[in-house]
């Protein structure tokens, strides 16, 4: 299944004039950024462009007094990298200043790694959520070549389109990087709630642990410290158990991507004021993905964990929805409609790993 990615070539000019910036006080925690980045060379000697893939991701720590870590890894990078950054946060715009407790003025306007950038824009998605975007789209197309020349823009969709251009022995190299918007998600420490989970009664841990025998699976059992009886799982509660689980899953293997794990809750139940259930943290990485707008039907394939087929299944099936509109996968032309209720038509589980879906969009 071939990934196919478009853009059409709109430039926002001024992209953050009507977002809602992210609380600096909700800054707290460990957030993750994983995107895909597309990248097709054109050698300018009249042979077919060729077009590769790459994965990126960026895990922050916010360690307080205007400071933050970063490890970044990259197709670039031999293995991942970790540094520390000062930076000021003003209006919404984020602003890197040091690197390691350092002033590098090479860097001043590229400071923040594989970014090439210092300056953002931090939009509120939710309170879990934000989208990182370049602030400073003219530094940014002026540093953007290490060597020739480049220029980005940022196109209607949200993601950004980069272009190198080489003149090297008489050709014309133009190199086009289609990057995906930045979203962060918070995977650890200083949940922020909603409204309907704030007013979600505080509880009582009274068991939570690995299964006997099983890596991914968590049960757990919580009781309302007000007295008070569960009669449905609150978000905010269910919110904070996901982080602790992804947290948790993620200090024991830590090889994993966090931004690749999901946690599927399962065996629900209510019992004289507690709640009770399981909860598999899966690994879950979409490795395909397209849809056709004209016939309302598309594809994807989702490599998961070893061990872990049947509950990908479940997960996929009652997710798919949210799965195939999720920002950072539905880089394709036409989008999956808001509005339309998703079918599964089939599925197949190929190799030891890979769950294949074709869907379709109905009114």
């Amino acid at each position: 299944m071939k990934l196919i990615i478009l853009f059409p070539l709109f430039l926002t000019a001024s992209f953050v004039a009507f977002a809602e910036p992210f609380p600096s006080d909700n800054m707290t925690g460990t957030w993750r950024m994983t995107k895909n980045i597309v990248t097709e060379v054109d050698p300018g000697n009249g042979t077919t462009p060729t077009e590769s893939e790459a994965r990126y991701s960026i895990m922050i720590e916010f360690l307080g007094g205007n400071r933050l870590k970063a490890t970044e890894s990259h197709v670039h990078l031999d293995k991942e990298s970790t540094a520390t950054y000062d930076y000021t946060y003003s209006d919404g715009e984020i602003c890197f200043t040091k690197i390691n407790g350092r002033d590098n003025p090479y860097l001043k306007d590229k400071l923040f790694g594989q970014t090439r950038a210092s300056r953002f824009a931090l939009i509120k998605r939710d309170d879990n959520t934000f989208e990182m975007k370049y602030a400073d789209l003219a530094t940014l197309s002026r540093d953007w070549a290490v060597v020739g020349s480049g220029s980005v823009e940022y196109a209607s969709d949200g993601s950004l389109r980069a272009i190198t251009r080489i003149g090297a022995g008489g050709m014309n190299i133009k190199m086009t990087e289609r990057h995906p918007p930045m979203i962060f998600k918070r995977v650890a420490g200083g949940a922020a709630h909603s409204a309907k989970a704030t007013s979600a009664p505080s509880c009582e841990i009274l068991a939570l642990g690995r299964k006997a025998g099983n890596d991914f699976t968590y049960f757990f059992k919580l009781k309302a410290k007000d007295g008070s009886a569960f009669t449905e799982f609150p978000e905010g509660i269910k919110n904070e158990l996901k982080a602790y689980m992804v947290d948790d899953y993620a200090e024991s293997f830590s090889d994993t991507d966090v931004s690749a794990l999901s946690v599927n809750f399962s065996d629900i139940s209510f019992s004289e004021g507690t709640i009770s259930g399981s909860a598999a943290v899966l690994t879950l990485d979409v490795k395909a993905f397209d849809y056709s707008p004209a016939t309302r039907i598309g594809g994807i394939s989702v490599q998961f964990g070893d061990g872990q087929r049947e509950a990908a299944r479940e997960y996929v099936n009652r997710n798919i929805a949210i799965i195939v509109r999720d920002k950072n996968i539905a880089l394709v032309t036409g989008e999956v409609p808001s509005e339309a209720t998703i079918h599964i038509e089939r599925e197949e589980v190929v190799g030891d790993d890979i769950l294949k879906v074709v869907f379709r969009a109905v009114d």
